[in-house]
């Protein structure tokens, strides 16, 4: 990992950058009608929504698109591997997925997507080692800094990167995104999250979607 001691005008910026990612998530919130009653955590929209088009890249390079959400229960976490939050979300997100053995079906229909907003400084072999290590089924995303932004603002999380090279920093919003199988927006997983809550919430969900 590229790290310098921050001289304190770095730091000052960092917290700023810092403060506008978490603010940015509570704007989202205060734009959108979110509906919390009847969820342990989940910050769900009053209606799902219908993402627009982007243009992303797969786990080996290929297109990734709309419907590449299809079918399954989707998380996404926005990050990347040099990140300590993006760690623990992916932490989390095996404790959901062996949370949900209890679920079988639904436990094989979660897919758990990292947004690595830090593709430039990271090859593919390189993060696959790393999402490896949580789950070799856990999928990376990435694109350009144009699709990224793109993208996270139709999930509700956002990013800021200042410097290049060893100076790079990258702050992002932790929030959790969930994308149902028909690849709508839910809402974002946000604030104290835990695995118990973050599981029931699917299930949940998952009874609201089954088909008569």
């Amino acid at each position: 990992m590229r790290r310098k001691h921050s001289s304190p005008y770095q730091k000052i910026l960092l917290f700023i950058i810092a403060m506008g990612a978490l603010y940015g998530g509570y704007f989202w919130g205060s734009k959108h009608n979110i509906e919390t009653r009847g969820y342990l955590n989940l910050h769900a929209l009053a209606e799902p929504k219908a993402l627009g088009s982007f243009q992303l890249l797969g786990q080996n390079g290929e297109p990734f698109s709309n419907a590449d959400f299809d079918d399954h229960w989707n998380l996404v976490i926005v990050g990347h591997p040099h990140s300590e939050s993006s760690t623990d979300q992916l932490t989390l997100a095996v404790q959901i997925y062996n949370r949900l053995a209890d679920a079988p079906d639904l436990q094989k229909q979660l897919q758990t997507l990292f947004l690595n907003l830090d593709s430039e400084n990271t090859n593919r072999t390189e993060v696959e080692k790393f999402l490896t290590h949580f789950n070799p089924d856990f999928l990376e995303l990435d694109g350009d800094t144009e699709n990224l932004e793109i993208f996270t603002r139709e999930i509700g999380a956002t990013f800021k990167i200042t410097g290049t090279g060893a100076d790079q920093r990258i702050v992002h919003s932790t929030s959790i995104a969930l994308i149902a199988p028909d690849g709508r927006l839910i809402g974002l997983f946000t604030g104290r999250v835990d695995a118990v809550s973050i599981s029931t919430d699917l299930k949940t969900l998952a009874e609201k979607y089954k088909t008569p």
